[in-house]
């Protein structure tokens, strides 16, 4: 798993270290932005300039990955796409 943003103070991740083990899973950050380009983006949404809703263009269930992967490497509408960890969106399903 790879992590684009930072989550709040507060945020944990249950996790089974049996898992993490023994599956070879592995979490890594991957830095884009620091927090000074974070509150400016935050400002640029809160302000109206630019809607959060015009940024994802694509969500997926975490069961559907390799289909978001394969959307956001093919598809030249896919602006950012994103992979949840609950499977209450269909693939292919688009922001609006």
């Amino acid at each position: 798993m790879v992590q684009f943003m930072g989550t709040p103070p507060e945020a944990r991740l249950p996790l089974s270290m049996n898992d993490f083990y023994f599956r070879e899973i592995r979490l890594v950050p991957s830095y884009s932005c620091g927090p000074l380009e974070t509150r400016a983006a935050l400002r640029h949404i809160a302000d109206g300039v630019v809607s959060a809703s015009h940024v994802v263009t694509h969500r997926f269930p975490l069961s559907a990955a390799s289909e978001a992967y394969r959307v956001a490497a093919q598809e030249k509408t896919a602006l950012k796409t994103l992979v949840t960890f609950n499977d209450t969106h269909a693939p292919d399903d688009t922001t609006t």
